[in-house]
């Protein structure tokens, strides 16, 4: 799957010159999606993340044979959950939150950026900026999760927004 970089630089080579030098990948995100509307942002970021062209691979196996109690990702594919389904695991699945009080499972996997397939992908300024309004439940049960729980970090930068200002907020909770 390609990287971030690589879709916000897909987003470049279709906006005017003057973005080419934008540091900011919300910005940039935010410019394209303004500049060419709702459906074909999507369309875009689907075809450039190779939505539905891609099959998990051992990094997901290998998050799976750890037996977590729940899974947290960033991500808007459905890579982990091919994963879980082949492997036949019970997990629930929580992408929006109205998911979240409808749970089966004991084991979740919170995508706390939306996914590709209920169309609410966080990934542009104004998502970030609103994402507590938007996904209030989730980021939520996400601050609960790193409050009570050892957590794991696998492939994640730790320069994403989201969770910079919810580890912000329970360091400044819990002093």
């Amino acid at each position: 799957v390609p990287t971030w970089k690589n879709l916000t630089e897909s987003f470049k080579n279709e906006l005017p010159s003057s973005i080419k030098s934008e540091t900011d990948d919300m910005k940039v995100a935010q410019i394209y999606k303004n500049t060419y509307g709702e459906k074909a942002y999507l369309d875009k970021v689907r075809d450039v993340l190779k939505d539905g062209k891609v099959a998990f691979n051992p990094i997901h196996r290998a998050i799976l044979q750890l037996n977590p109690v729940h899974i947290i990702t960033t991500n808007y594919d459905n890579l982990i959950e091919q994963s879980i389904e082949s492997y036949y695991k019970q997990y629930d699945i929580i992408t929006k939150d109205s998911d979240l009080p409808y749970y089966r499972y004991p084991n979740k996997v919170v995508k706390m950026h939306g996914d590709f397939r209920s169309g609410n992908i966080v990934l542009t300024e104004e998502d970030y900026y609103n994402y507590a309004a938007n996904f209030p439940l989730i980021r939520s049960f996400v601050t609960s999760l790193f409050t009570t729980n050892v957590v794991l970090f696998v492939g994640f930068s730790f320069s994403d927004l989201n969770l910079k200002i919810i580890l912000n907020d329970i360091k400044t909770i819990l002093n």
